[in-house]
């Protein structure tokens, strides 16, 4: 993960996290061995206070103050499914973590040793816990998260309260490995990518158009891995469609 320009950290399969700045040397500015499994994600904020959150495998997770180099205790409880996935959130001060059990932890920041809820994210409820959730990200100015899961299906999801909103299947050979929403302003994109593949997906909101008197009937989002330069490509099928906010 990028922090800054210069500031990049990553964390190895044997879960060991390092943070690079490249303007002074080779070597990391610092580095923390306080997991056994690989780390799974990475996320923070490098304004006043310098914050990086990691989850691993093993079901932890973990709090660094990059500017004291150091670790924050506690770290969490030992959880029985891995953490694949985090997206620390400042508006409410959370931290979002997805499972390989299909459920969504939430953390209070400075609150790192147990959770403060847990939600399982599949509409489906015969294969609640059975769907790994393997990327996670939230759509900007709004309380509507991004789940991208092994059943290779895309999901939105509130979680005050807590509610699933809808699920678009983009593959269905190989799970959704990583997610990203855009953060420029207008570009409402997400990027998508699996081991063989990577979709664009492009969302607006529905209430929009209604406020418009526009046509409603067919889905607002406007594209999955379609280029918007090459009129002879076909149009996706209405099943590869997303709409995150009805």
């Amino acid at each position: 993960m990028p922090f800054t320009s210069n500031v990049i950290s990553a964390g190895d399969d044997d879960g060991a996290v390092f943070v690079w700045d490249t303007r002074t040397s080779d070597a990391p500015v610092f580095s923390s061995f306080d997991c056994e499994q690989y780390i799974s994600d990475i996320d923070g904020k490098f304004e006043a206070r310098r914050l990086m959150v990691c989850t691993s495998g093993e079901g932890t997770l973990t709090a660094y103050d990059l500017r004291a180099k150091r670790m924050i205790e506690p770290q969490s409880e030992l959880f029985e499914a891995g953490f694949q996935c985090v997206k620390l959130v400042d508006s409410n001060k959370k931290v979002v973590i997805g499972g390989e059990d299909g459920a969504v932890y939430v953390f209070n920041q400075n609150e790192w040793s147990h959770t403060s809820g847990k939600y399982a994210i599949s509409s489906d409820l015969r294969n609640r816990g059975k769907c790994s959730i393997d990327s996670i990200d939230k759509l900007p100015d709004t309380d509507i998260f991004l789940a991208g899961c092994s059943d290779g299906k895309m999901r939105s999801l509130t979680l005050w309260p807590h509610n699933i909103i809808g699920e678009i299947s983009l593959c269905k050979k190989s799970p959704i490995e990583s997610l990203h929403v855009s953060p420029v302003e207008g570009q409402n994109q997400i990027v998508v990518s699996g081991e063989n593949y990577i979709n664009i997906v492009e969302f607006e909101d529905a209430s929009d158009k209604e406020s418009a008197g526009a046509d409603t009937s067919t889905s607002p989002v406007d594209g999955v891995a379609e280029s918007k330069y090459d009129d002879n490509k076909k149009k996706p099928e209405p099943d590869d469609y997303l709409n995150v906010f009805q």
